[in-house]
């Protein structure tokens, strides 16, 4: 048995075509009030790292987006 990182990918999505949720200022607030940590913590039982994108480590991700503290 090996174990090494993986490409599995877990994100929340959100319906622009709703009214509430098509307002940026309202996607940004949701963004800086999820405790990320906290869900890679007790939701992935910590078996996980953040990322700044969906192609982190990889050629074609972008390494200078900054990501919401």
């Amino acid at each position: 048995m090996t174990d090494r990182p993986g490409t599995n990918l877990t994100y929340l999505g959100f319906n622009l075509e709703d009214p509430v949720l098509s307002h940026r200022e309202v996607r940004q607030a949701l963004a800086l009030a999820t405790d990320r940590e906290a869900l890679i913590r007790y939701l992935l039982h910590g078996q996980a790292k953040l990322a700044a994108g969906v192609l982190p480590g990889y050629w074609a991700a972008e390494p200078n987006v900054a990501p919401y503290p």
